[in-house]
């Protein structure tokens, strides 16, 4: 016992100082704490647990693992299991080393354990509402739930794993100095939170825009490519494409190391470049580079080959950066490309033109299977403007091999309208605003329309169109802002993405819903 005892007193004064150790077993997780008295008998190597539960449900098991120091104490190890508030759960078996938590009201809490007097760390709980909307943000310790830390999503995918399926969403979440980091979250079909990771060391800010799932429906491997940008501290932003399993381990990073501007990812299509590939085998994403304090900013597409990769490195080689010039199409300060399709002849294109982000119209560019950009419809002010245009889908809403020349567009003032490419030239059709208020971020084709998020200033909102884009039906209202939808893979459901407020703070907010807009329950 005293050799065990010296080995462990390492991790005794790792805790002393502060330090926090994690353990990574999916949806649950480990925290180590001892007190340190001078009469110490025992002491808890581990204890473990779920990280949450839904209300009138019983938990999987937390389970403490204790040793006693002193074998000459003959008495047996003694258990106290305690929640922070007793009002939202209660323990099964409160007084043995192993329990179960019962589900009351829906919070947050802590459980803690207390064995032969010896206090572990406390490790945070949830107990979640009958149905399926969730709010997240990235937390560590105790504190962090209490800091005035915010997050948000702005992509979602459906999660593919046989025993697991459910959601990824990526965004960010705020830790430090207002600093944003990339946030990742996987969640099985009930909402409950299998794992989720804020990405990078501390400085490296950004946020990911953007995740396209190669496997489903392509084919292959389990692997999530995440879009986005990220900086170290006073440097520029740099564009930042990763590769993730479905447990979240990050095995290889695409980056431009030191791009001459900042240079931001706002979405990308994972595509079959050749007949020859018979599955994706490119990475395409787009945005903008230039002098983001001054909005002086160029149209910026990125291709990276996802097949001929050195797993496991930081790697710019990879990836080919274009930075969009035409002195004749393009004679505007501020450019930024938010979404791409792939076409019959090239790729297809829909963003922002104006003086700056927030003083833009929309723009539509088509390039060919070069990105040589070959037409400009839209521009800033005058007869010909859009509103500003957050996202384009194809038939299939993913554009993968890219047989389609027709598509719908979203963006502000509640637009909705079909572009048209059969021609040889960008064509709009059926355009129509649903509602002057409302800024649409992302859309849905499911058989009989089109389902169109985004927000309407106070509220995140959710319309259904039909296929000619008319005979708009509100859906409802969700969070503050939905960025994203998508399909779930048990069955008519689709889960929303964006941000709510919980507790007066923005908090990343992820919702299920079926066909009529109503939440579903979390045992459906």
């Amino acid at each position: 016992m005293v050799r065990k005892f010296r080995k462990s007193l390492l991790l005794v004064l790792l805790l002393a100082m502060g330090v926090l150790v994690v353990g990574c077993s999916e949806d649950s997780f480990v925290r180590r704490a001892f007190r340190g008295e001078s009469n110490r008998t025992s002491f808890i190597e581990g204890v473990t647990g779920p990280r949450q539960v839904i209300v009138d449900q019983e938990s999987r098991d937390f389970e403490v693992d204790a040793v006693k120091i002193n074998e000459e104490v003959g008495e047996e190890i003694s258990y106290q299991w305690i929640l922070g508030d007793s009002n939202l759960a209660e323990f099964t078996s409160p007084n043995e080393a192993q329990t179960k938590v019962i589900g009351r009201n829906p919070g947050i809490t802590t459980v803690k354990v207390i064995v032969d007097g010896v206090q572990s760390g406390e490790i945070p709980f949830e107990v979640l509402r009958e149905y399926n909307e969730n709010y997240y943000t990235y937390y560590e310790t105790i504190k962090d739930i209490n800091d005035e830390l915010e997050s948000g999503f702005h992509a979602i995918v459906p999660a593919q794993d046989s025993t697991r399926r459910g959601y990824i969403a990526v965004g960010y979440t705020d830790r430090n100095n207002n600093q944003v980091y990339p946030y990742i979250v996987k969640a099985n079909r009930q909402g409950m939170t299998i794992w989720d990771k804020k990405v990078g060391d501390e400085g490296e800010h950004g946020r990911f825009y953007g995740i396209q799932d190669v496997v489903y429906p392509f084919g292959g491997n389990d692997w999530y490519y995440l879009i986005g940008y990220q900086r170290e501290t006073s440097k520029n932003y740099r564009p930042y494409i990763a590769k993730m399993n479905n447990v979240g381990e990050i095995k290889h990073h695409y980056l431009n190391m030191a791009p001459s501007n900042d240079a931001y990812l706002r979405d990308g299509i994972a595509i079959q470049s050749s007949e020859v590939a018979n599955q994706a085998d490119q990475m395409v994403a787009v945005g903008n580079i230039g002098i983001s304090s001054q909005s002086k900013m160029d149209p910026y597409i990125v291709v990276v080959d996802i097949v001929n990769e050195n797993e496991g490195s930081v790697d710019g080689e990879n990836m080919n950066t274009i930075i969009v010039k035409d002195d004749a199409l393009l004679t505007e300060k501020y450019y930024n490309l938010e979404s791409i399709v792939r076409t019959k002849d090239g790729f297809l294109a829909a963003g922002l033109v104006g003086n700056s982000r927030d003083n833009s119209n929309g723009i539509l560019m088509r390039f060919n299977d070069t990105f040589e950009l070959q037409e400009v419809y839209g521009s800033y002010g005058g007869s010909s403007s859009l509103p500003r245009l957050w996202k384009l889908k194809g038939e299939d809403n993913h554009g993968f091999i890219g047989e389609e020349d027709e598509f719908v567009v979203v963006g502000d003032n509640g637009y909705v309208a079909r572009v048209d490419l059969s021609s040889g030239k960008i064509e709009i059709k059926d355009s129509t605003n649903i509602s002057d208020v409302s800024i649409f971020r992302d859309l849905l084709n499911v058989d009989d329309g089109y389902i169109l998020v985004g927000t309407d200033g106070s509220n995140g909102v959710v319309y259904k169109v039909d296929n000619n884009l008319r005979n708009a039906k509100h859906l409802g209202d969700y969070g503050t802002y939905i960025h994203s939808i998508a399909e779930s893979t048990d069955g008519d459901y689709y889960y929303l993405a964006g941000t709510g407020r919980r507790d007066g703070r923005i908090r990343g907010y992820v919702v299920k819903i079926d066909n009529n807009g109503d939440i579903v329950k979390r045992n459906l």
